[in-house]
């Protein structure tokens, strides 16, 4: 796959990507009908680069923009009351969201609070303000996907919902964003994609899903090792910023897989992307025509005995492992600081994530034992 300095990619979100791709947001913003943006970002970003970058876009373009920064690791419903009030109070129409996956939950959740409804509504009757995602990480795809999830104010309670509506209009993927990651933060985001990819692909048979699946395999599989190596490589950063965009969508269309429960489980994404070998070979057992079908997007060959199901499953361990080796990273439990004595409960506890569909607990085990 050749990627582009710079691209446009439509459905079901328009994709912006490439250098000085933000310096377009304002223009892009207006040109689906938005004026005055509520831009939403964590405290770790309220002084940083990638705020006072998106501040200039809107003073450059005479546009406004209005800001909403919030504390914490993981939203609540709380904050995302606030964001809508502030969203109302101040006459905007678009919400822009800054920063990383938790932040996208926050604006999606205001979004829907915008509008009078309930964070557990199943069924959006009403047209949500105008999304925009620039995040600055390329980690878990959820800038693009159709779902959301928060916390509750007490307890350990969240709300998860999924729904097409939640897709945002627009997402803008410029490198700048992306560069100051370390080697292991470039490498365990691109695995994360690389995962949820291989999730989609084999639990579809959605030819569209596999396209977009494919996509971002692909990209993953070419660029993982070269960003591990150089995150600062604006080629890489872009490639697999795409890999996790294209991977949200492809992702999107089931939201379930095993090693998502578990990383939804435990709230560490690197369990997504660590266990991933392991994954394929669980999965050769269970369902080795799609196990096969991945052979030719990981580099190989066309499969169709089942004899050799085994050889996409050897492909993605030397990608991952080739590309863990020069990140200086490890892919196994004890660097994930899980010990054997909580596999069980990790499992039981995966079993009943949003994410984890018709896998079973025995499932779960049987990967984690594995590894």
């Amino acid at each position: 796959m050749i990627l582009p300095r710079f691209y446009e990619h439509h459905c079901p979100t328009k994709i912006l990507a490439g250098q000085m791709a933000l310096s377009n947001l304002t223009f892009e913003m207006q040109r689906l009908g938005g004026s005055r943006a509520l831009v939403i970002a964590d405290q770790s970003l309220a002084r940083g680069l990638a705020l006072a970058r998106l501040r200039q876009a809107y003073r450059d373009a005479g546009a406004s923009l209005i800001e909403f920064i919030w504390n914490g690791d993981r939203p609540t419903a709380n904050q995302a009351r606030a964001a809508a009030d502030q969203f109302r109070q101040a006459g905007c129409d678009c919400l822009v969201a800054l920063g990383s996956p938790a932040t996208m939950n926050l604006t999606k959740a205001a979004a829907i609070l915008s509008q009078g409804l309930d964070l557990q509504t199943a069924d959006i009757d009403t047209r949500l303000p105008l999304m925009i995602a620039v995040p600055t990480t390329y980690c878990a795809g959820q800038a693009v996907s159709n779902w959301y999830e928060i916390s509750a104010e007490t307890g350990g309670a969240r709300s998860f919902l999924k729904n097409d509506q939640l897709y945002p209009q627009l997402a803008v993927i410029d490198p700048i964003n992306s560069l100051k990651a370390s080697d292991q933060q470039a490498f365990f985001y691109g695995l994360d994609a690389l995962s949820l990819a291989t999730q989609a692909f084999i639990g579809t048979t959605n030819p569209v899903v596999e396209i977009y699946a494919s996509a971002a395999i692909e990209l993953a599989r070419r660029y993982l090792a070269r960003a591990a190596v150089v995150p600062a490589d604006r080629e890489a950063s872009q490639a697999l910023a795409s890999a996790s965009l294209y991977a949200g969508i492809a992702f999107s269309a089931e939201a379930t897989g095993p090693l998502a429960a578990l990383a939804d489980a435990r709230q560490d994404r690197r369990l997504n992307g660590a266990l991933l070998p392991l994954l394929l070979a669980f999965e050769a057992g269970r369902n080795p025509e799609r196990v096969l079908a991945l052979n030719e997007t990981l580099g190989g060959g066309q499969l169709s005995d089942e004899s050799q199901v085994l050889k996409p499953v050897e492909l993605m361990q030397r990608i991952c492992w080739e590309a863990a080796a020069m990140a200086k990273a490890r892919l196994d439990l004890e660097s994930l600081d899980l010990a054997q004595s909580e596999l069980e409960t990790l499992a039981e506890k995966a079993s009943q994530s949003p994410f984890a569909g018709e896998t079973s607990t025995d499932d779960l085990l049987a990967i984690l034992r594995q590894a």
